[in-house]
């Protein structure tokens, strides 16, 4: 929350008789702007490549309720971030920024970023109405699994049903989200989360980063979305030819904010040259990005007490997949290391016992079709 508190207090103090609605929706706008100013202050590559003309760097807000995008153009400071001197004090650096897109968008009544899908409507609420662990309608963790599953089945096998798409949609979640899996997945453009699930508008709160990382941002998202908003179900979802993962293993030259970034893949590729001595080339590239899927739940339950207490109570189940961009096929991954071939075992926080593994998810307990609620077996409400 810290990267949106100066777009609140500008937006507080360029409009100080606005009332709560006006005043989400300025801050919407002013943060979309910060984002582009942290983008242009902290990347030196991105600051180049628009000072050459290869880069455009616009703001949008993106309406949940009528599906529109207003344009909100370049940062009206756009100049002197581009050519003026860069800041050298921000505490911010690094990992942790906003990611660099082309276009920056925001979404009318609540922050939203490339990283990850927008807060519901419910600005200022805690816990969103209808949300929470026991919400009326959610399905179990088991169910809510299958759901996904057998979404992948219809994207990969040519007959998709692209639910919850129209205009309808558009307007019942304009009310408030109510997601029932919370998706971790690399920020790659050929990793289309919602569509290779066949999945639609509020059926998956999606936290998307190169390299499918679990750092403190992302934890942050994962955390709203499991806590606050109650998925049952959480995916650490890595990706066949990976390019972090490609770049770590193959000791790559890195600029800019890369460094920052590959620091939490180098476990995973270090576990996956122990386990395969020997091993070279494209071989262990793929087995270290399986690893680097089981290190990004270890990071998760290890820095994510809120987490790690919903899995305890079988409230959450985690489970990693392996998505092959060349098939579209998701692969449920059991992780060879672990004697008991389910989940990691998540590593041991300070003063806390970790959670024991959820139950493997290539062993389904119950069927979706079971589904309490208005969930149908297709991820349907």
């Amino acid at each position: 929350m810290d990267n949106i508190e100066p777009a609140v207090r500008q937006a507080r103090k360029a409009n100080p008789a606005a009332n709560s609605e006006l005043l989400t929706a300025r801050s919407v706008e002013a943060n979309v702007f910060q984002s582009i100013s942290d983008i242009l202050s902290r990347s030196g590559e991105v600051r180049e490549l628009t000072k050459e003309g290869k880069v455009k760097v616009v703001g949008a807000v993106y309406d949940i309720a009528t599906g529109s995008v207003r344009w909100l153009g370049a940062h009206p400071e756009q100049s002197s971030l581009v050519f003026g001197k860069p800041r050298s004090d921000d505490p911010h650096a690094g990992h942790g920024g906003a990611a660099a897109h082309t276009a920056v968008a925001g979404a009318k009544a609540t922050k939203a970023n490339g990283s990850s899908h927008s807060e519901s409507g419910n600005a200022g609420q805690s816990t969103p109405a209808g949300g929470g662990h026991g919400a009326v309608g959610l399905p179990t963790p088991q169910q809510a699994f299958e759901m996904l599953r057998d979404g992948n089945q219809r994207f990969f096998s040519g007959a998709p049903q692209h639910p919850h798409c129209d205009k309808e949609r558009l307007a019942s979640t304009a009310k408030g989200q109510h997601p029932y899996a919370t998706v971790l997945s690399c920020a790659d453009s050929r990793v289309p989360v919602e569509r290779l699930f066949d999945q639609g508008i509020g059926d998956v709160f999606v936290v998307r980063f190169a390299g499918n990382v679990a750092d403190t941002d992302e934890i942050a998202s994962i955390e709203y979305a499991t806590g606050h908003l109650g998925t049952p179900l959480l995916v650490v979802l890595g990706h066949s030819s990976c390019g972090a993962v490609s770049a770590v293993v193959g000791n790559a030259e890195l600029h800019g904010c890369l460094p920052a970034l590959v620091d939490n893949i180098q476990p995973a590729v270090a576990r996956a040259r122990n386990a395969n001595p020997g091993l070279g080339g494209d071989p262990l590239i793929a087995a270290a990005i399986r690893a680097n899927v089981f290190q990004s739940m270890n990071d998760l339950l290890a820095n994510s007490p809120g987490v790690r207490k919903l899995v305890e109570a079988g409230k959450l189940r985690i489970v990693g997949g392996m998505y092959d961009l060349a098939s579209g096929k998701v692969e449920w991954l059991r992780d060879p290391l672990t004697a008991d071939g389910a989940d990691p075992k998540p590593a041991a926080a300070p003063s806390a016992k970790p959670a024991d593994a959820p139950q493997s998810s290539a062993e389904p307990a119950e069927s979706a079709k079971d589904a309490h609620g208005e969930h149908d077996g297709h991820g349907g409400r």
